[in-house]
């Protein structure tokens, strides 16, 4: 067919337009039974049109090695011979007998744009239109490739496209897809643009045609849900809106624009002008601090209570400490905190041991999962450890294996800590309920099962004397 209908060229123009659609459609009727015979025809030109339409022709199509094993070829005898067939037939296409073919894969162009959703509706009309064969050699002739559930066009990659896509979003992390769509021309489906971007792992989809950049780490993530939310959130709020890590990776998140604001870890951004909140004896500390050495007990109590969500009875406790001296309203430093030591000996749970004196404490759940051990600060005190000490020791001797041990003054348990003991317990099979028998000193912990654990380990005289 030699001669091209008149009216073809401005069919290309505004292919969006309904009436547009509807005439080139109605003039492509027309054509579709020459359409078939051409395309036949310029198929048949290839040395192996078999082996071409199943490498190029379908929407699955096999690798170059399963079309060699069926041919009794190499892969690389495929792929030449698919490349040299690809070319003749494209080089035949210019040729005025099938400049049908090329109208319509130019109609087909103006409707799908640069992608396409597979099971859209824009080809699911060219499907009815040409049938499921005709179609995909036309989809192939117009330069589209399957890539998942997309076809993207000109023989586009999903990085070219990406490219593409990052031109023009730039530094935006939150985008309307509608903006977005009008920016990129080539762009006819706002659903195949929107499968695109979320399936690339680098958007998100947060419905009414927004889009939220998703590729951050995951304190970047928190920060711009809390952007999007404009309040305060909880470790566990976040996890659900972000849709993985855990409460306890949000809670050690180190970003310098968020701030925990209250005793239920609720986390804001810092441009918001919240207070960061560490804890209640270090806010008390702030209070005396900023004012010049002395604070108000009634106003630490209100204040607290109504702006970290803590009880009366908790601020009275911390108000309580030695390292405080309250005087009528007014909350002090004391200056010289008091500690009065009692005798290990008159401690439930002390042990003397060779390393000096030791308590027999019960493995929880929570040591298992990194937690501390609590020491009572009485035998704590008896092997030398003071008050704000904060140590990294060795465990049982071993240099490569260290424990810390910190006694926090401004703890109203009293307990002194001893952390970093997870491994220890892990290797030795150690679970909850287990006993131990722990002794802390300025240069090193000493720690083993008792009585129940796996590893029987007897404290009562130094290693050396007992392996006499």
């Amino acid at each position: 067919m030699a001669a091209v209908h008149p009216q073809r060229a401005a069919l290309h123009e505004n292919p969006q337009d309904p009436a547009v659609w509807e005439a080139r459609h109605r003039l492509l009727a027309h054509e579709t039974a020459s359409l078939w015979q051409l395309t036949g025809d310029l198929l048949s030109l290839a040395a192996d049109p078999d082996l071409l339409a199943a490498r190029e022709l379908q929407r699955d199509r096999p690798t170059l090695a399963a079309l060699g094993r069926e041919r009794g070829i190499s892969a690389e005898a495929v792929r030449r011979r698919v490349v040299r067939d690809m070319s003749l037939v494209r080089d035949r296409l210019a040729s005025d007998r099938f400049r049908i073919i090329a109208w319509t894969a130019g109609l087909l162009r103006a409707d799908l744009g640069q992608v396409a959703l597979v099971e859209g509706d824009a080809v699911r009309r060219w499907v009815r239109r040409l049938g499921a064969s005709q179609f995909e050699f036309m989809r192939w002739i117009a330069g589209y490739v399957h890539s998942g559930d997309l076809l993207l066009g000109d023989h586009g990659t999903r990085a070219g496209l990406q490219s593409i896509i990052d031109d023009a979003v730039g530094s935006r992390w939150v985008l309307k897809l509608e903006d977005l769509t009008d920016a990129l021309a080539g762009i006819r489906d706002p659903e195949a643009l929107l499968a695109f971007m979320v399936g690339t792992g680098a958007w998100r989809d947060i419905g009414e045609g927004w889009l939220v950049r998703w590729d951050g780490r995951l304190e970047v993530k928190a920060e711009r849900v809390l952007r999007l939310v404009g309040r305060p959130m909880t470790p566990a709020e976040l996890v659900e809106a972000i849709g993985n890590g855990s409460v306890a990776s949000i809670k050690n998140l180190r970003n310098p624009e968020m701030v925990r604001i209250d005793k239920h870890f609720r986390i804001a951004l810092r441009e918001w002008g919240h207070e960061k909140y560490e804890g209640i004896a270090n806010q008390i500390i702030k209070r005396i601090e900023r004012g010049g050495g002395v604070a108000s007990r009634a106003t630490i109590i209100e204040e607290f209570t109504a702006s970290f969500g803590v009880s009366e009875s908790s601020v009275k406790t911390y108000l309580a400490l030695p390292i405080f001296d309250i005087d009528g309203d007014s909350v002090r430093f004391t200056r010289v905190p008091a500690f009065n030591p009692k005798p290990p000996a008159t401690i439930a749970g002390a042990v003397r041991t060779w390393a000096g004196w030791g308590e027999r404490l019960a493995v929880a759940e929570e040591n298992l999962r990194g937690y501390s051990f609590k020491v009572n600060r009485h035998i704590a005190w008896a092997n030398g450890i003071r008050p704000n000490d904060s140590l990294l020791v060795p465990l049982n001797g071993s240099p490569s294996q260290r424990v810390s041990v910190i006694w926090r003054t401004t703890n109203p348990t009293g307990k002194v800590e001893v952390g970093r003991a997870r491994k220890w317990l892990v290797e030795r099979g150690i679970g909850p309920g287990a006993e131990i028998l722990l002794c802390m000193a300025a240069n090193g912990v000493t720690m083993g099962a008792a009585e129940h654990g796996i590893e029987r380990l007897e404290l009562a005289a130094p290693p050396a004397e007992r392996a006499a």
